[in-house]
């Protein structure tokens, strides 16, 4: 991908976040995402475009902040059974601006269905926190919920989405909801719980 097509497909998916996402405060808002973005590196230094990979390649996610739950449901070009290792990161920042929750959702050749664990803002593990996951392949899609009293009470949430696949030839592929970067530690809209 040249320079000025990354620009250029950067400046669409910009549009697209403009255009589909609701009003700030939302109860619940849509990010799309482009197709194609995805990442491929070998090693920790070293990451190059691979547009022609479409298991883990985020297309969109709808974050929704009910009255006792937020919940982000990523949807991907494709979900595949396969690989040896996949991981779906969502950060959960509340109200007063910090970091409350890191998700982890682990899914690989011993379980499929995923394993998931949480982490507060200094990334220590957060026990005894109502989360809940479901890795969705017929619908190539994964949700993620978690209990507001996990996360402090804030009055409203915003997330970032990053995923890794490995198909165990020692290549791992990374997508992010909020750009064509390889990774992003960008926020979506904050948005309101719903009363």
């Amino acid at each position: 991908m040249t320079p000025s097509h990354a620009l250029a497909t950067l400046a669409v998916a910009a549009l697209a976040l403009v255009a589909g996402a609701a009003p700030a405060g939302a109860q619940e808002v849509t990010v799309p995402d482009a197709r194609g973005d995805v990442w491929g590196a070998a090693d920790a230094t070293t990451a190059t475009p691979s547009p022609a990979i479409k298991a883990g390649d985020i297309t969109k996610a709808v974050v929704r902040y009910e009255d006792d739950r937020a919940k982000v449901r990523i949807g991907f070009a494709k979900l595949v059974r396969k690989g040896a290792y996949a991981q779906y990161a969502v950060k959960f920042q509340g109200s007063r601006g910090n970091v409350v929750r890191e998700v982890l959702v682990e899914a690989g050749k011993r379980d499929r269905s995923g394993v998931l664990r949480v982490f507060n803002a200094h990334g220590r593990p957060v026990e005894r926190c109502d989360t809940g996951h479901d890795i969705d392949y017929k619908r190539d899609k994964v949700t993620i919920t978690v209990q507001r009293g996990c996360l402090g009470k804030p009055g409203k949430v915003r997330v970032n989405v990053n995923t890794a696949y490995a198909t165990g030839a020692g290549v791992f592929y990374t997508d992010n909801l909020h750009d064509t970067a390889a990774q992003s530690t960008a926020w979506t809209e904050w948005v309101k719980r719903t009363r």
